[in-house]
């Protein structure tokens, strides 16, 4: 073998690229792809992000079930599920990294949080939580319920995620509703734990006023005088 020096220089690294190395088992050298490497490091949760848990999306009941370090929804599937149709999932209490997080996930419930595929952040979402439950027949899962605030794509199969709380947390809260059928009366869960003010608009971005009625401080009713869709935002 050449020595190492004499090899040329590639600074352009692309995921089928290979070093080499050694197999801990068998101490047999093999190649490794550095696609294969980032797998691992997604799939074990060996480099962290303070803040930051990351879980596999889970699509197929495993040989035992539901497994540990992932998020999947009751009966499995979901997979080309838009971020925005996303309201609940199972979440397990523990990350890839094999740590269990149940008292840091308690602490998310009314937060706003942000879920984005590790290998690609532009598929995201940006939630508010609404509640964690832990599963009554598995228990060491949550089932979480999230209110939607913005985002972009889907959920795709055999994709790593990573949960955390959103940057803009330190900011006044906000909740963005969707009335996506003309109705006289939009009922409305934003859980912002205030009595917010509120601004809506129809379809054309037009500003429609109607009366405001705070049912409490995680829910209000907006009345109109006549039926139409549109977004209602409260700060």
């Amino acid at each position: 073998m050449a020595r190492i020096s004499t090899y040329v220089t590639d600074n352009n690294i692309v995921p089928e690229d290979k070093v080499i190395g050694t197999d801990s088992l068998g101490f047999v050298t093999k190649n490794y792809t550095f696609q294969g490497i980032v797998n691992w490091i997604n799939r074990t949760g060996s480099v962290v992000i303070l803040g930051q848990n990351n879980y596999f999306f889970q699509t197929i009941a495993g040989t035992y079930g539901r497994g540990q370090g992932t998020i999947s929804f009751t009966s499995f599937g979901g997979a080309g599920t838009p971020f925005s149709s996303l309201t609940t999932f199972k979440i397990s209490e523990s990350s890839l990294a094999g740590y269990t997080i149940e008292n840091y996930l308690e602490t998310i419930v009314g937060k706003t949080v942000l879920l984005a595929q590790l290998d690609n952040v532009d598929n995201f979402g940006v939630y508010t939580v609404a509640s964690l439950v832990r599963d009554i027949t598995e228990t060491e899962f949550y089932n979480i319920t999230l209110n939607y605030v913005e985002g972009n794509g889907t959920l795709l199969v055999d994709k790593f995620y990573g949960l955390s709380i959103y940057p803009g947390v330190g900011t006044d809260k906000n909740y963005v509703y969707t009335q996506a059928v003309p109705s006289l009366i939009w009922e409305v869960a934003h859980n912002l734990d205030k009595l917010p003010s509120v601004t809506v608009v129809n379809i054309n971005n037009v500003t429609v006023y109607g009366e405001v009625i705070y049912v409490d401080l995680n829910n209000l009713r907006v009345e109109f005088s006549a039926e139409f869709s549109g977004k209602a935002y409260m700060n």
